[in-house]
């Protein structure tokens, strides 16, 4: 949790500044960094050997970590209240998800096969429309394709099995002026990955299966206006 709390003792020491009145707060660059909780869930499905179905099922994995989110956004004013941005951002962590075990026809087939389940090399590009509630705050919703990789690391020590992962999300936040250069904000996002199916060519008896991945963030940041 210490990225959300440097995020927040940020954001506290900047809140002296005043009402602005200019109505392009939110126009031009900026650099942001986000943190909070953030709820991952993994899964390993549909395994088929030779091209076959089989009765052996993996258990689901889930996690609650906490992101560290780095961006940089262009927003412009459409209008008076309507504002469109893009942001382009990334979580540079390795986050562990947790192990998945094997069953088949639902009896553990034992730790040796059991696999960890890693997500990384996080990013995204988001289109942000945003709604000018007054001339410090700012409502709005975020439009976003993703991307990660996910790792299925066997227990036994064999190589991994790395899959591309690519999804959307869906977002909503509220950002506040506090001076002429920072911005203090807060956004909640559902993220959700299009199943990838891969060979798993490291183990006893290669196989096949699907990888799906979903989760949920709240996040608290600050960003820099150029």
């Amino acid at each position: 949790m210490k990225h959300l709390y440097i995020v927040a003792a940020v954001a506290a020491s900047l809140t002296s500044g005043a009402a602005f009145a200019d109505t392009s707060n939110f126009d031009g660059f900026s650099i942001q960094v986000s943190s909070g909780i953030e709820q991952s869930k993994a899964g390993l499905h549909n395994i088929y050997l030779n091209g076959a179905p089989t009765q052996y099922t993996r258990s689901d994995v889930s996690s609650n970590n906490t992101p560290l989110n780095i961006g940089i956004d262009y927003t412009t004013s459409l209008n008076d209240k309507f504002t469109l941005g893009v942001l382009a951002e990334m979580n540079p962590l390795n986050t562990k998800l947790g192990t998945s075990s094997q069953y088949l026809a639902g009896v553990p087939s034992g730790s040796f096969v059991d696999d960890t389940i890693k997500v990384h090399g996080q990013w995204g590009i988001s289109l942000v429309p945003g709604y000018k509630i007054n001339n410090e705050s700012l409502g709005y919703l975020k439009f976003s394709y993703l991307s990660a990789k996910i790792d299925q690391t066997p227990i036994n020590g064999t190589a991994a099995t790395l899959r591309n992962m690519n999804g959307y999300g869906i977002g909503v936040g509220y950002k506040h002026t506090l001076s002429q250069k920072w911005q203090a904000f807060a956004e909640t996002n559902y993220k959700k990955y299009t199943d990838k199916t891969a060979l798993v060519a490291n183990s006893l008896l290669p196989y096949t299966n699907s990888a799906v991945l979903n989760g949920y963030n709240i996040l608290f940041g600050i960003s820099y206006k150029f």
